[in-house]
């Protein structure tokens, strides 16, 4: 079995989105120390406010929750998975330094095309696998594929049956064609988007919040051509904005937007329906966003 370099929590939520929530984050400095960096929370479920900040590296984990394992449940291909995000967070950083280099100056509320199409392409991509990580549909799979392997008896162990829902997540595994399980899974999420209109938000007064789930998608089925909505803070003056439907004509596409006060309460509120129980920001939050939440 291998022991060697396990990392035993695992950021469902990586500490490089959540510094964009920080008290501590300045955009475009570099400054990689994550045990100096901080958030609020704010518990849904008691309804409280954390009254100190807490650093990142203490939320949004779960032990070893990537990792694969053989039928005897012994690790196999340690980190792969926790490697990989590494890699995607990596160019999630990269790219939200290009969006920052060029959203806080004025004129530029005025381009046609504010995005060119490899970052289009790169945030739907990075939503997609935010979402596919996340621990809720992890196990999600996991139950699935037990539910596919419970008809062959018990050729198969309850960890491998977990490994293989993993694989089937995640197109890092082997080159995938679309006929595989994991290009339809993936593009379930991912072409939801293409039809939408996008466009990047920016709030200066930094009010913009995340949480435990840090997307909110407005439908009514899954999957769709298209969603309603979606919103992805991406720090807590920056929001990629997508939208679709009847919200369609909302935004115009491809253009960078002022979110004023009132539009970014209307985010941050879709924030907290969606999320599972915990939101963070960089100030203490009051109960202005919580009175409505499900």
């Amino acid at each position: 079995m291998q022991k060697n370099n396990i990392t035993k929590k695992q950021h469902y939520i990586p500490q490089v989105y959540l510094r964009g929530f920080s008290r501590e984050y300045k955009p475009l400095k570099k400054f990689d120390d994550d045990k100096r960096y901080t958030v609020f929370s704010y518990d849904l479920l008691s309804n409280k406010q954390i009254e100190q900040a807490i650093p990142i590296k203490s939320i949004c984990y779960e032990k070893s929750i990537y990792e694969l394992r053989d039928q005897n449940g012994d690790l196999i291909n340690v980190n792969y998975l926790e490697k990989t995000f590494g890699i995607l967070e990596i160019e999630f950083s990269k790219y939200r330094r290009k969006l920052e280099r060029k959203a806080y100056y004025k004129e530029n509320l005025k381009i046609r095309y504010f995005l060119d199409r490899d970052e289009r392409e790169f945030w739907q991509s990075y939503i997609t696998f935010q979402i596919l990580r996340l621990p809720q549909i992890v196990k999600g799979a996991k139950e699935e594929a037990e539910k596919v392997f419970s008809g062959i008896g018990d050729k198969y162990s309850t960890y491998e049956i977990d490994s293989f829902a993993k694989m089937s997540l995640f197109p890092f595994f082997r080159e995938i064609g679309e006929e595989s399980i994991e290009y339809k899974v993936f593009s379930a999420i991912f072409d939801s988007m293409d039809r939408m209109n996008i466009a990047v938000g920016v709030n200066k007064n930094g009010r913009l919040i995340t949480s435990d789930k840090t997307i909110s998608i407005d439908t009514e089925i899954f999957p769709c051509d298209e969603y309603k909505s979606l919103f992805f803070p991406i720090t807590s003056t920056l929001c990629v904005m997508f939208a679709g439907e009847e919200y369609k004509d909302t935004i115009t596409n491809n253009t960078l937007i002022e979110i004023d006060d009132e539009w970014c309460d209307d985010i941050n509120r879709s924030i907290v329906n969606s999320s599972f129980g915990k939101v963070y920001s960089s100030y203490k939050l009051s109960g202005e966003y919580f009175s409505d939440k499900r």
